[in-house]
C-alpha cells in the first residue's frame, strides 16, 4: 500500500491541473506534452 503512495499523487497532480487546462480553454494532454516531453533534448 505505501508504493501506491507516489503513483496516486501523480494521479492526483494530474487531475488537479488538468481542471485548471480545461478551465483555460486547451487540451490537458496538448498542454502535458508541451511541458513534458518535447522540452526533452533528442539526439
Amino acid at each position: 500500500m505505501r508504493s501506491l503512495i507516489p503513483l496516486f499523487a501523480v494521479v492526483v497532480t494530474f487531475i488537479l491541473t488538468s481542471a485548471l487546462v480545461l478551465l483555460a480553454g486547451a487540451n490537458p494532454f496538448e498542454a502535458f506534452y508541451y511541458f513534458l516531453i518535447a522540452p526533452s533534448p533528442t539526439g
